[in-house]
C-alpha cells in the first residue's frame, strides 16, 4: 500500500509540475503577443503623427499659393497662418521621427537611422521658413 501511496503523490507532484509548467508558457506567450501588440502600435502612432504632420505642411503651402489678397496687412495674415501650419505640421513630423528612431528597438537600425535623416530634411527646410517668416515681418 505504500508503494502505490508513494506512487501516487509523485504522479500528483508531476502534474503539478506540468500544470505550472503550462501555465508558464501560456504567460509567456500573452505577454510575447502583448509585446508584439504595443510595438505593432507604437510603428502605428508614428505613422499616422507624420501623416498628420505631412498634411499640416501641405495645408500651409495650399494656404499661400492659393491666397490672392492684395491688402497687406491680411496678407501677413495669411503669410503667418500659413507658417504656422507649415511650422506645426514640421514640428509633429520631425518630433515622432526622431522619437521613434531613438526609442522604437523593434524597427531595424538603418530605418531608424533613415527616419533620423528625415528628421533631420525636415528641420532643414524650416531654417528658411523661420527666416522669411522673419524677412516678411521686416519688409511690411
Amino acid at each position: 500500500m505504500k508503494s502505490i501511496g508513494n506512487q501516487l503523490e509523485r504522479n500528483r507532484e508531476t502534474i503539478i509540475e506540468l500544470a505550472k509548467a503550462e501555465a508558464d508558457h501560456r504567460i509567456e506567450t500573452v505577454r510575447a503577443e502583448a509585446d508584439y501588440a504595443r510595438a505593432r502600435a507604437r510603428r502605428k502612432l508614428i505613422v499616422v503623427a507624420v501623416l498628420v504632420g505631412i498634411f499640416l505642411i501641405w495645408a500651409g503651402q495650399l494656404v499661400i499659393v492659393w491666397s490672392e489678397i492684395e491688402d497687406t496687412e491680411m496678407r501677413a495674415t495669411i503669410f503667418r497662418t500659413a507658417v504656422t501650419l507649415t511650422g506645426l505640421g514640421a514640428l509633429i513630423s520631425s518630433g515622432a521621427l526622431i522619437v521613434g528612431g531613438v526609442t522604437n528597438k523593434s524597427i531595424d537600425k538603418f530605418v531608424r537611422l533613415g527616419m533620423l535623416v528625415a528628421a533631420a530634411f525636415i528641420i532643414m527646410q524650416l531654417i528658411p521658413w523661420a527666416a522669411t517668416s522673419y524677412l516678411w515681418q521686416v519688409l511690411y
